[in-house]
């Protein structure tokens, strides 16, 4: 599905992060306080939404399908859970609704770049 999004109201709004069995996992405590403190992940967990979607649009470009989970562990090196409170979350759907990215109606729910 593309275009429309689906409903997404209620319970509905936590279908998308259900993650996959094979979704991979972030990194552990350890391994995230021993990243370099000068490389800024501020946007991470902030940046703009048209920042979220330029780098949703990229990563989504080699036409894997993807958790939302996936996308965000991925990206930032968080979890979906995590991601659906900042900009990540309606990035991911503005690019749904402009027919860029299509997903899966089941969950868990896979999201991938529409074929062009």
């Amino acid at each position: 599905m593309t275009g429309n999004v689906v409903d997404r109201s209620g319970m509905h709004q936590y279908v998308h992060l259900i993650r996959a069995p094979h979704d991979p996992e972030r990194r552990s405590r350890e391994e995230r306080r021993s990243l370099d403190p000068e490389s800024s992940t501020s946007w991470r967990r902030m940046g703009t939404e048209e920042q979220w979607r330029d780098r949703i649009r990229a990563h989504l470009a080699d036409g894997e399908p993807r958790t939302f989970n996936r996308i965000a562990v991925e990206l930032a090196d968080m979890t979906a859970d995590v991601a659906t409170s900042g900009p990540a979350d309606p990035a991911l759907w503005s690019l749904v609704r402009d027919g860029e990215v299509e997903h899966t109606t089941e969950a868990p729910i896979y999201f991938r770049r529409r074929a062009a």
